[in-house]
């Protein structure tokens, strides 16, 4: 039996992950454990900023534990922590195992969807255009 409290999280969960984030964040990535939603990361990578949203209460799932506004390197470092070690002996493997031809914690996370072998946390990944996104500082061809 679901409590008012589990009933009023699933909608605020449903409301984030069926809303697009604000223009100018192109991906949103849902990072879980096992089935249940920790944390939303919206991310802007042309201002390199991120907004959050926690789903737990719990510290160990949480994306970023117990900071509430990560910086652009604290996320580039969760992104790092999902991944095999870079001085890993058979990194060179992996990498073209996962059709990569270098070390790019977000691009290896894509891939393998942040999985790592000792824990039950993994994301999804979103994408959003950037058409609506206001273009500061393009010349118009106005003179």
């Amino acid at each position: 039996m679901s409590t008012e409290f589990e009933n009023t999280k699933n909608q605020e969960i449903y409301s984030d992950l069926h809303h697009p984030p604000a223009p100018g964040y192109t991906m949103r990535i849902i990072y879980l454990f096992r089935q249940q939603v920790s944390t939303v990361i919206d991310v802007n990578f042309l201002e390199q900023k991120i907004k959050i949203r926690n789903f737990t209460d719990d510290l160990i799932r949480r994306a970023f534990g117990v900071i509430e506004n990560p910086s652009w390197e604290d996320f580039e470092i969760f992104l790092q922590d999902r991944c095999f070690p870079s001085t890993r002996g058979n990194a060179k493997d992996i990498l073209r195992e996962l059709g990569l031809t270098s070390y790019d914690p977000l691009q290896i996370v894509e891939k393998t969807e942040g999985r790592m072998a000792e824990d039950d946390m993994w994301m999804k990944f979103q994408y959003y255009p950037l058409e609506d996104y206001p273009k500061k500082g393009i010349d118009d061809g106005k003179d």
